[in-house]
């Protein structure tokens, strides 16, 4: 997948990838679906706090910002954004697994 192939729907369901199965039943669902992705990350970042597990938290705030510029941009300027924003998410992941 190339940065220009990239969607929020791809981003929900790597990050849902990522984590199925690695946290308790009572800790953030992802569902995988792009209109639940936003509040879906606040819930880890969330979380991530909760937990003390402030690179993780950073990671996640970092992935929000990415997706906002994502929001506000067209063109390269949104593919480069939503590229940050998959990989800021993924770290995140895998600092809180």
């Amino acid at each position: 997948m190339t940065t220009t192939d990239l969607t929020t729907t791809d981003i929900a369901t790597l990050l849902r990838d990522k984590l199925e199965g690695r946290l308790g039943s009572r800790e953030p669902q992802i569902t995988g679906r792009p209109e639940t992705l936003i509040d879906e990350v606040i819930e880890l970042l969330d979380y991530a706090e909760m937990r003390g597990s402030e690179d993780a938290a950073d990671a996640f705030g970092d992935g929000l910002r990415a997706l906002g510029r994502a929001g506000r941009s067209t063109g390269p300027a949104h593919s480069h954004a939503l590229a940050a924003a998959r990989r800021s998410l993924l770290e995140g992941a895998s600092l809180l697994t």
